[in-house]
């Protein structure tokens, strides 16, 4: 019997160490994390190809030069016209979103950072207007 209790004992200990080392893990990094940029630097972003612009509003009649119009509830619902869109933005860029105001427990700010995207939030599109930054009619 006592193997086995030995044998119990490391295992859970080699667990709690995991968790331990799972839960440092998650305070770190395993949130969503979402950097606040000026539309100033996303625009430098995107100039230099850092970075994609997306627009989260649901309907706009001018976006952002550049921009990829997808709809926040849209993402979350994992909608096939958006889910082809984002499946070719690269892991690489950091998405840069403009929208109503985001915060990290936004449901769009959590999908995408579950998709494994790097996060940025620059205001919104009124924002980027202020900024005097090149807008487009959307498409």
């Amino acid at each position: 019997g006592a193997v086995g209790v030995w044998h119990t004992v490391k295992h859970n200990s080699t667990l709690f160490i995991l968790y331990i080392f799972l839960l440092v893990l998650t305070s770190c990094n395993g949130g969503p994390e979402l950097k606040i940029v000026t539309p100033l630097e996303a625009y430098g972003m995107v100039r230099n190809d850092f970075g994609v612009l997306v627009d989260l509003r649901l309907d706009s009649k001018l976006i952002a030069q550049g921009a990829l119009l997808l709809p926040a509830s849209k993402i979350v619902a994992q909608d096939s016209s958006v889910v082809k869109i984002i499946n070719k933005i690269s892991k690489q860029k950091t998405v840069l979103l403009y929208g109503d105001k985001l915060s990290i427990d936004t449901p769009v700010v959590v999908k995408l950072h579950d998709l494994g995207f790097q996060l940025a939030y620059l205001g919104t599109f009124t924002d980027w207007e202020k900024a005097k930054l090149p807008t487009a009619l959307r498409r």
